[in-house]
């Protein structure tokens, strides 16, 4: 129950945060490698669709890119040039969710890591060589993962994204999604649900 609570905490802190404005962050690394929770700083996508949302027991999904995606940074929309990493990232930094490797993917080199091994997230990388085996604007590639579960912590998406400012050269790095604050509350709300459930069961 405690954990349940403290993700509860985590969750809601978010969403404070998030109805106060922009906020400000470290620069990312341009290519840590392997990634991190910590290297995947906040953002907003659009035109970035993964099929079906994360629920424990669901093994397959779908990363689409539509013509013209975008990513939001520090109040900033720029164009995504490609998405290089596919990943479910953990909400809590402390609490460690289930995932293994498929048989689907072979292009892009697995990456599991636990709450204390500097996660908790676990996905596919691309090795950079190649734009061939980066998802393109217009592109879609599947994921399969051989186990999936989500109950001790919610996941986000996180990508590897490259994006084109208006001046400059185009810059690459680790961002996860922020979900929006109506999902965020909802969830809040779920967690402190199941946390009362638990408390009336073991009395």
């Amino acid at each position: 129950m405690y954990r349940v609570l403290r993700l509860a905490v985590v969750v809601l802190a978010t969403l404070a945060a998030l109805s106060i404005g922009p906020q400000s962050f470290a620069q990312i690394p341009t290519t840590p490698d392997p990634p991190s929770w910590s290297a995947f700083g906040p953002a907003t996508f659009s035109g970035v669709t993964v099929t079906p949302l994360f629920q424990t027991g669901t093994l397959d999904y779908s990363l689409s890119l539509s013509s013209t995606p975008k990513v939001t940074i520090d109040g900033s929309t720029y164009d995504i040039v490609w998405i290089g990493a596919f990943f479910a990232v953990g909400v809590d930094p402390n609490v460690s969710f289930i995932a293994t490797n498929g048989t689907l993917v072979t292009d892009w080199t697995w990456e599991y890591r636990a709450a204390n091994q500097g996660g908790p997230i676990a996905g596919w990388l691309t090795d950079g060589t190649g734009g061939v085996k980066r998802v393109l604007p217009g592109g879609t590639k599947d994921f399969e993962y051989g186990t999936f579960d989500i109950t001790a912590n919610p996941v986000v998406a996180g990508f590897h994204v490259a994006y084109k400012p208006a001046h400059g050269q185009t810059k690459s790095e680790f961002r996860r999604v922020i979900p929006e604050p109506a999902s965020l509350a909802g969830l809040a709300l779920m967690l402190l649900g199941c946390a009362g459930l638990r408390r009336r069961k073991t009395r």
